[in-house]
C-alpha cells in the first residue's frame, strides 16, 4: 500500500499524487545538480532521469485514470 492510498476521499488521494509529481520533480533537479558538480556519471544521470520520467508517466497515467 503506497502512503496515500488510504486517503478518504478520491479528490484526497488525486492532490497526493500531484504532491509526488512536485517531488518527483525536486528529485530531478538533484539529479542533475549531482551530475554537474560530478558526484554522478553521465550514465548514472541517464538512467536514474529514465527511471524518474518513466515514474512520472505512471503517476500521470494512475491521476488520469482517478479522474
Amino acid at each position: 500500500m503506497i502512503e496515500g492510498q488510504r486517503r478518504q476521499y478520491k479528490k484526497e488521494f488525486i492532490q497526493f499524487l500531484y504532491i509526488a509529481k512536485g517531488s518527483l520533480e525536486e528529485a530531478n533537479y538533484q539529479l542533475f545538480l549531482a551530475k554537474d558538480l560530478e558526484y554522478i556519471s553521465n550514465g548514472e544521470y541517464t538512467k536514474l532521469l529514465d527511471l524518474c520520467t518513466r515514474i512520472k508517466m505512471m503517476l500521470y497515467k494512475l491521476i488520469k485514470s482517478l479522474k
